[in-house]
């Protein structure tokens, strides 16, 4: 599964991903994190590898003994050099069973071929023309609700689904159906 974990700075999303990531290892999966911010103040990740070397993290991602990892990519739309042939962690990764969640603040941040190849979303507040984008790019003209939900809240997308509006509970980190 590819997922887009999108939304302006301080709606929630690393926070989501963090959660997303502490579940898998619960479930005893294995968890990679891509973060550029590695070394930042409160940058704390459950998981089994943490860089924010992107040679070292893909070096791992697609070694083929390495299968059915949580991949978490921080800042992916800085982060993935559009010039890079970064494509294939959306386009090739489901052929080690991966899931891998793309996080950035717009979904404009990631290539139209990584957007394209994800099965899910996860859209927190964002604004300007991005919610129309979204809504026509994914067929779902209820995505442009996402210029007005408020912090913590989020529209969770997958392919052929109903939307449905989520909310980020912070004392428990928890996330519950609104």
């Amino acid at each position: 599964m590819r997922s887009m974990i999108l939304g302006i700075t301080g709606s929630g999303k690393t926070t989501l991903a963090r959660d997303i990531a502490a579940t898998a290892k619960m479930k005893k999966r294995r968890v990679v994190v891509f973060d550029p911010f590695l070394h930042s103040e409160g940058n704390t990740w459950s998981c089994d590898f943490i860089t924010a070397d992107l040679d070292r993290f893909c070096a791992v991602v697609f070694n083929p003994k390495n299968q059915g990892l949580v991949v978490m990519i921080d800042e992916a739309g800085t982060a993935l050099d559009r010039d890079a042939d970064y494509n294939r962690l959306a386009t090739l990764s489901r052929h080690s069973k991966h899931d891998v969640y793309f996080i950035a603040q717009q979904p404009t941040m990631l290539l139209p071929v990584i957007r394209c190849n994800c099965d899910q979303a996860f859209i927190f507040r964002v604004g300007g023309t991005f919610p129309k984008l979204l809504a026509a790019e994914l067929a779902a003209p209820e995505i442009e609700r996402a210029a007005t939900l408020e912090k913590y809240h989020y529209l969770w997308w997958r392919d052929f689904s109903k939307i449905s509006e989520h909310k980020i509970i912070l004392s428990t980190r928890a996330c519950r159906k609104n």
